[in-house]
């Protein structure tokens, strides 16, 4: 690990960890004003109205986790958390692309999550087919999970089912039905917005916001960190006398790269929210962004790291 009496690249990793911290603190201020303008989204007052509000807490929450992570040094964690970021930011913009269509993708966001949790629990219920289907799946391939280890989930199982069957997913659920029916290898996988004749990927998702550009260059190649894959790129480096070495852990060299990436995305969030949530915040938000790129943004890009006992990479 870096020493953490190297000032140069701590304060470095301060400065990183300040700006980002900054948009926290402002993208809770979002989410306060998007909780008291909800009925303006959506007329009714029910969990649909909150989907929008859900996914943003949901970014909140990664980035914040990711200011931490970032003093700290812990840049490849960081990577992996800005790619769930970039995912929940594509949902959420086709969730609010059409105000005609918000209610009826926030039932599909909801029904298909419902479906998930429905479709676990219907194998750790005794008494189900799918229940006794997992048991001899653990019998013949777990090492430490048995029957008696299995909480007793009925009773969640009935409350799933009551949301699922509820008035407020009776259209959704009818399409899910017709989904499901004629695509029945992609239910473990299916993503919420493929119902209604949406895109069936991630992929397919950001192609179809005009998003291919972040899909490209943050979510496929750091897709490699949470599939376990490539990993030997920027970890084995050239040594002293020609022999090779791992790097050492919390290396910080992509850090510029990763919280350009972060403010790039981040930003493009706030302004979906604001422009499709908040209109009346628009003043308010361009005052923020102007102060945000005097005090932390132009900061941040004239970092420039020196990292001189590195390694060469191989």
């Amino acid at each position: 690990m870096l020493p953490p009496t190297e000032p140069s690249i701590q304060s470095a990793l301060d400065t990183y960890h300040d700006a980002i911290h900054e948009m926290v603190c402002y993208g809770t201020h979002i989410l306060h004003w998007i909780l008291k303008e909800n009925k303006k989204i959506l007329p009714e007052s029910t969990e649909l109205n909150i989907a929008h509000a859900l996914l943003f807490r949901h970014i909140l929450e990664h980035l914040d986790s990711m200011a931490i992570q970032i003093k700290a040094s812990a840049i490849v964690p960081s990577k992996v958390q800005l790619r769930v970021i970039l995912e929940a930011f594509l949902s959420l913009e086709y969730l609010l692309e059409k105000p005609e269509n918000i209610a009826q993708r926030a039932a599909a966001y909801f029904l298909v999550g419902y479906y998930k949790s429905y479709n676990f629990l219907m194998k750790h219920t005794p008494g189900t087919e799918e229940y006794r289907i997992q048991m001899e799946d653990l019998k013949k391939h777990a090492k430490y999970i048995r029957d008696e280890d299995l909480p007793d989930t009925s009773a969640e199982l009935e409350n799933i089912k009551r949301l699922i069957n509820s008035p407020l997913y009776r259209e959704a659920k009818e399409e899910y039905n017709i989904y499901t029916k004629d695509n029945t290898k992609d239910i473990n996988d299916l993503k919420w917005h493929a119902l209604y004749n949406g895109p069936k990927s991630t992929f397919r998702l950001a192609n179809y916001l005009n998003r291919r550009d972040f899909y490209d260059y943050c979510y496929k190649p750091w897709s490699e960190e949470v599939h376990s894959t490539n990993l030997h790129r920027g970890v084995i480096v050239k040594a002293e006398e020609g022999y090779g070495a791992f790097n050492q852990l919390r290396m910080p060299d992509q850090a510029p790269e990763l919280v350009q990436s972060t403010t790039m995305i981040v930003l493009s969030v706030y302004e979906l929210l604001i422009t499709k949530c908040v209109p009346k915040e628009l003043n308010n938000y361009r005052q923020w962004s102007r102060m945000y790129k005097m005090v932390h943004r132009n900061k941040v890009e004239r970092i420039k790291f020196n990292l001189v006992a590195a390694p060469n990479p191989l």
